[in-house]
């Protein structure tokens, strides 16, 4: 699981990158959202943005 550090470099990173090039949409991994611990993850995700 990861850490609240995790989460903010996550969050800092979100906010602060240039949209992926067709490139790297083709080569990034696509999550299932109905996963129970990415859903989790990704809510903490969302709090840290909001925060």
């Amino acid at each position: 699981m990861p850490s609240d550090a995790d989460l903010a470099i996550l969050a800092y990173q979100l906010q602060n990158s240039e949209p992926l090039s067709l490139a790297e949409e083709d080569e990034s991994i696509v999550f299932d959202s109905e996963n129970e611990a990415l859903a989790g993850f990704l809510s903490r995700v969302e709090a840290q943005l909001n925060y």
